[in-house]
């Protein structure tokens, strides 16, 4: 669980579609007669494992099983917020969502749900950290 900091609050969680767990690793399963089965829970432990997180300071996050790996940027530091979506993650409601930052490049997390709404509450939540300035 991503441990946030003082003040932050979760905006929004960016979470995988089903079909992550069960597409590639069924097909695979079956064009190998059923050797890479173990693809399968490998797979289903990065989709309840990996977090991506939204807060209203910060974007986080971490993925890897073995290797672990934890990223955090300030909101500030996001330039732009892209989505893609192929004819299946239309039908079937997933896409990617790149996140363009001066920290951590161009980063991009495939299969996940509704991608118009986590670009939208991604950008709300950087829109939502406004600087307040006075004038003397």
């Amino acid at each position: 669980m991503i441990s946030l900091g003082k003040g932050e609050e979760t905006v929004y969680v960016l979470e995988k579609h089903w079909l992550y767990f069960i597409l590639i690793p069924l097909v695979a399963t079956i064009l190998s007669g059923g050797i890479l089965f173990p693809v399968f829970f490998y797979r289903f432990a990065r989709y309840k494992f990996d977090e991506i997180v939204v807060t209203n300071q910060k974007f986080h996050i971490r993925v890897g099983l073995i290797n672990k790996e934890v990223m955090s940027t300030p909101l500030k530091n996001i330039n732009n917020v892209t989505f893609q979506q192929g004819l299946f993650g239309r039908i079937f409601g997933y896409g990617t969502v790149n996140v363009h930052s001066g920290a951590l490049g161009v980063s991009s997390y495939s299969y996940i749900v509704n991608p118009e709404l986590a670009k939208a509450s991604i950008e709300q939540a950087i829109a939502n950290q406004t600087t307040k300035v006075t004038l003397a």
